[in-house]
């Protein structure tokens, strides 16, 4: 599970197949099992965050600038399990009904896979097992999101064997057009006053290399108070779109987005 989310920490996909992040498979293999006593059914995985790199920024004359910490790649990973798991729970097993595309459609955003609802299915059919919960303490040394989920519990009941195993089943079927959706916290805001728009940086990871990357977005004005506010709590932000990629600068999204909190497109459960 944890191997699946690193790798889709770095890109949101239904389904993984082969083609494992080998940057997400070395961040995973520093990952440390624990075991609470004899006879157990506790497994602690720890994931030690790194520090991260300072972001340089050379601001502008009169442009405001506002940068926060990075996010480290180890909390990422972490994130992004928990948060799948979050919306799998919310928007599949809560309603408790026939598993749509549509219905995963958030599940995938945050971070949710084939591969990582497969080895939740094969945990549920072990013999023995009620239920299997996943619980998240997270390190003080990087502050969590204020909206960083703490615990998922899925029984091993037959409707939720059912459902788990439903999903799996449609997250294997090919999608002809990819989802492309940027998820992370904001890390720099810059916006000249008196201008319609101003410009966030979400991290991203780098698509060539273990250090954290971004994309950069315009926004409008009337949006900087709140996407202040999501940057001071950490908030994991998402916006859709088309990314333009550009030689020796940051990726930037091609239009003006919207971007929305995460934990608003999990709270909200299919009619």
């Amino acid at each position: 599970m944890l191997r699946a989310a690193a790798t889709a920490a770095r890109r949101p996909r239904q389904s993984i197949g082969s083609n494992y992040s080998r940057i997400g498979d070395e961040i995973v293999r520093e990952a440390q099992l624990a075991h609470t006593e004899v006879g157990s059914f506790v497994f602690p995985v720890m994931l030690k965050v790194s520090p991260p790199e300072p972001l340089p920024e050379t601001p502008l004359p009169g442009v405001d600038v506002n940068s926060t910490r990075p996010e480290s790649p180890e909390r990422r990973v972490t994130r992004t399990l928990a948060q799948a798991l979050t919306a799998f729970e919310k928007h599949i097993l809560q309603p408790a009904r026939e598993p749509r595309m549509s219905d995963l459609t958030p599940v995938i955003i945050a971070g949710g896979t084939k591969e990582m609802l497969a080895q939740v299915s094969n945990a549920l059919s072990e013999p023995g097992v009620s239920w299997l919960e996943t619980g998240f303490t997270w390190a003080p040394a990087e502050a969590p999101s204020a909206d960083a989920p703490t615990r998922v519990v899925i029984p091993a009941e037959n409707d939720s064997r059912t459902l788990v195993a439903k999903s799996v089943k449609l997250l294997s079927t090919p999608k002809s057009d990819p989802l492309r959706v940027i998820t992370g916290p904001i890390i720099h805001i810059s916006h000249a006053p008196g201008e319609a728009t101003g410009e966030i940086a979400i991290q991203t990871p780098s698509p060539t290399s273990s250090r954290y990357g971004r994309v950069e977005v315009v926004v409008r004005a009337e949006q900087l108070t709140e996407i202040h506010h999501w940057m001071d709590q950490g908030t994991t932000v998402v916006v859709h779109g088309v990314v333009e990629r550009r030689p020796g600068r940051p990726a930037k999204l091609k239009d003006i987005a919207t971007p929305r909190p995460l934990d608003d497109t999990l709270a909200i459960a299919p009619q």
